[in-house]
């Protein structure tokens, strides 16, 4: 038995307790078939990296190869929500590939942005997908802390907003 749970719900995020893994395995699969299932997710990774790719704030974060990027998020997502593996969001791998830089709020502001608009572009229902950034704000707010704590690591200091104020070996920025 689970304590505390957030379940997608009703195009937003609601706190359950004493949730069964199996019980949010069927809640996760229930929401892959209402968004559109495997072929949503592919639409939406390939509009978002389009997007991210024209994006000044975002693209520099990534290193081009944008068709390796949407394939690989789509393929997380495909087995997040569609297998389901929920505990495949604690993935080492994508926690790690998160503390390489640093993300700011603006960013995390941004990249929640450009999925919404992908994710209406490729076709979610509103409630799916209000239910659907409602996990991702969640989501984007730990690997937001995973850059931060990973920059401090490494020796840079932070503002509150996630702006780099010094390099590791302490000259100012």
């Amino acid at each position: 038995m689970l304590q505390k749970v957030f379940i997608a719900s009703e195009g937003g995020t609601e706190l359950r307790e004493d949730v069964t893994l199996d019980d949010a395995a069927a809640a996760a699969s229930d929401f892959f078939d209402r968004i559109g299932g495997e072929d949503f997710f592919r639409r939406l990774t390939r509009a978002f990296y389009e997007r991210v790719a024209q994006d000044e704030l975002l693209s520099p974060l990534f290193e081009g190869a944008w068709e390796h990027h949407s394939k690989r998020l789509a393929d997380y997502f495909v087995n997040l929500y569609g297998t389901p593996d929920l505990l495949s969001a604690w993935e080492p791998r994508v926690l790690t590939a998160h503390t390489r830089f640093v993300v700011s709020n603006d960013q995390r502001l941004r990249w929640l942005e450009l999925m919404r608009e992908a994710g209406g572009d490729a076709g979610a229902p509103e409630r799916e997908l209000a239910d659907f950034i409602g996990v991702m704000t969640i989501a984007s707010l730990d690997m937001t802390a995973c850059s931060r704590g990973a920059a401090i690591a490494r020796g840079q200091r932070i503002d509150r907003l996630g702006n780099v104020l010094s390099a590791p070996d302490g000259e100012a920025r």
